[in-house]
């Protein structure tokens, strides 16, 4: 986390001065300016609350983070799919006749019984 060593510098904190202040070691300090570990969220709140800047602003430049938001924009990416080809679904299904809607909702109802499944 380069940047947590540039916020750092910026105010003219030793390592040890910052682990001080975040009740770690300077150990700790070190491993996170060089990526080696992650500091909990709660010392990410307090280096924000130090630093004066937003945890994102602290960790955005991670390679932790940024494997993170990837993840996260695939989740998203996967949602959307789903919900393309559930409204795909309902449309097929609203084109059906009344009869056969009601016989497939009951079908399923049934499934959801014999389950233990709610509706």
């Amino acid at each position: 986390m380069n940047r947590i060593k540039t916020l750092r510098n910026k105010l003219g904190l030793t390592q040890r001065q910052l682990g001080k202040l975040l009740t770690v070691s300077q150990q700790a300090i070190h491993q996170y300016e060089n990526s080696e570990s992650e500091p909990d969220i709660s010392t990410l709140k307090k280096m924000s609350e130090i630093f004066g800047v937003s945890i994102d602003t602290i960790v955005k430049n991670d390679r932790f983070y940024n494997n993170k938001s990837s993840h996260l924009d695939s989740i998203t990416n996967n949602l959307k799919d789903e919900n393309i080809n559930n409204n795909n679904l309902l449309v097929k299904y609203k084109k059906l006749p009344k009869d056969i809607q009601s016989n497939i909702y009951n079908l399923i109802e049934q499934i959801h019984k014999s389950q233990n499944l709610s509706l």
